[in-house]
Order: structure tokens, then sequence, then C-alpha cells
């Protein structure tokens, strides 16, 4: 019966979001006075179908334990994360190791140098503690010393402001070289471990009007080529340490098409009187209910459409149904149909 309102839930979601959706503008907003492997098919598969095998298999593995190590892109979601999965019966515990603005090249030298650069933050579903400053293998031990087990799940996520830059090529230099060291520890000290690149969102049209003209989001085609080099960038680590990507950047691009979300996923209620401020995922925009839907579905392989949980700010049950349908067909993308269940 589950699987059948889900079902349900989902059809009617993607009616829903096709046809709200429009076109992605291409209206400069003014700046200057704002700061893999498929499922397995039928028999009547054909050939046309073979691409499907780019898709990534989902592990068969109880999911409660997730550590992921970056910077505030990282640490706003995951109350809602927790939230959605209790609602479909499941407890977990997230971790983030936090400093803001953090490159994956710092987690590295507090890995080499034992230097406490970052805060762990451990969330259920009841609250959100903070631990302690830590560094990144006092993190990696954690789990096993205060959670009595180990992470099932460990993610990696960069910083945004090479690709803001414009520049794939050193983009990929300041974060794949520390990828893959930081990954190969991991890989060697903690196997049973699932590993993912959080493949994070590109900023929205009016970031940085305070700052000089190279760190300002100035029109949608800055936006796309951030997007794009993020998303190559995650590709080429994903394949190059044969781990999985969390695409949240994926979902963001699915969502801003629909005209009633657009350019509002960061709108935070605490910022600038509701505007935010443009880069962080916000809570009355979306921003963090998207990426929660998006974690839930690849780490638990159920279908976030139809999760009855809802925060405590405001959140239309509109906006909720667009959001739910753009994470699920951003899993999808790179998961395949019927990953998420």
């Amino acid at each position: 019966m589950k699987r059948f309102i889900r079902s349900l839930a989902l059809l009617l979601a993607f009616l829903f979001l096709f046809s709200a959706c429009t076109a992605p503008s291409d209206e400069v907003v003014d700046t200057s006075g704002s700061d893999t492997k498929a499922p397995e098919g039928s028999e009547e598969d054909t050939g046309d179908q073979k691409e499907l095998e780019i898709y990534i298999e989902r592990e068969d593995k109880e999911v409660k334990n997730i550590l992921m190590i970056g910077n505030s892109f990282c640490y706003y979601y995951v109350e809602e994360l927790c939230g959605i999965a209790k609602a479909d019966g499941y407890e977990l515990n997230v971790a983030n190791l936090y400093k803001s603005g953090a490159k994956i090249s710092e987690h590295v030298n507090s890995l080499n140098n034992d230097t406490r650069i970052a805060t762990l933050y451990v969330t259920d579903s009841k609250r959100r503690r903070e631990i302690a400053k830590l560094n990144t293998k006092e993190t990696l031990e954690y789990a096993k010393s205060k959670l009595h087990g180990e992470w099932d799940v460990i993610s990696l996520q960069g910083s945004g402001v090479f690709a803001l830059l414009g520049d794939l090529d050193n983009t990929y230099k300041n974060t794949a070289p520390y990828a893959k060291e930081l990954f190969d520890y991991i890989k060697e000290n903690y196997p049973n471990a699932s590993l993912y690149w959080h493949q994070t969102w590109s900023y929205e049209i009016g970031y940085g009007a305070e700052k000089s003209e190279a760190y300002q989001m100035n029109d949608v085609q800055h936006r796309t080529n951030m997007y794009e080099i993020t998303k190559s960038v995650a590709h080429s680590i994903a394949e190059e340490n044969g781990v999985k990507i969390m695409p949240t950047g994926e979902a963001w691009e699915i969502a801003r098409r629909n005209e009633l979300i657009g350019t509002t996923m960061c709108q935070r209620k605490a910022i600038k009187n509701g505007e935010g401020d443009y880069y962080h995922d916000g809570d009355i925009g979306g921003g963090q209910y998207l990426n929660a839907c998006v974690w839930y579905e690849v780490l638990m392989g159920e279908s976030c459409v139809g999760n009855t949980w809802r925060p405590t700010y405001e959140l239309s049950e509109e906006k909720i149904a667009i959001l739910q349908a753009a994470a699920h067909e951003a899993v999808a993308a790179v998961y395949g149909p019927g990953y998420a269940k």
C-alpha cells in the first residue's frame, strides 16, 4: 500500500511540476544596489535502453551514521534530512565537520597536521548538538567512540569559489588532488563506509554585489557556467576515486526552471528581511528542504515524493510538491529511474 501511495503521489507531483515549469528566464538581475549502472531491465528492454548502464546501483545496506566534511554547504539542511527520514521510520545521526568557507585542502591539512580547524555537529530527529572543535582524524574516529558504530556514509565537499571564477582547470586543480588524498585515507582506514562527493549548487544572481567584479554573480549565463564547472569536477572526482555523487546541484537547476521557485532558493527568513544571501540554501526559499530530499533519496533509496514531514518555517504545500519532484528527478538523472522507490 505504501508503494502504491508513493507511486500515485509521484505521478501527481510530476504532472504538477511539468505544468508549472517554464524555460529559464534570460532576464539579468540588477545587482548594483544589493549586496553507474541501471536497475536490471525487463525482458522487454530494447537496445535503446542500453544507455541506462551508466547509472549507479544502490547499495543494500542500513544507513544510520552519516558524516559530511565540508563548509556551510553541508550544514543547514541536516535537521530537515533527519525529519524526512523519521517520517518514514528511519532514525539518523548526521554529523557535520564544518568550517565556514573551508576548502577541501584545509580538511586534508587538518588530517596531516592534526590541527583543529573545524567544529563537529551531530544532529538527529530531536536536536542538533555542537560537539567540539576537532581535527579530521578525530572526526573520523568519532562514530566508533561515541555513536556505537561506524560511519555508514562519508561525504566530502569543496569550495564553490573556484567554480564561481569560471575556470574549470583551476577548479579541478584546487579540488581533485585533495579529494583523492582524503578519499584514499578513508578507504584504507574506514573501508566499510560508502563514499560520496557532494556536487553543490551554483550561486544565485545578485551574489557578491559588494565584492570585486570577479566575485559577482551577474547573470544567468554566469550561474550556468558555475553549475557546469561544479558538475564536471564532481563527475571527474567520482569517476577517478570510485565514489558516488550527491547531486544537489542537479536538483537546484531543475527546481529553478519552475516559475514559482525561480530565483528564490536562497531566501532565508533571518537575512535581509527574507531576501537571503544569494548562495546559502535558504529555509523559506526551499533550498534546505530540497537538499534534504536529495540526500534522503540517495542514501535511503526511498522516494521523497509524498513524504509527510514538514519544516517549522513557512513552506507552502505547492512548493513542497515542486521541490520533492525536482529532487526525485535529479536523483533519477544520476542513479536511474526506479532507484528511489
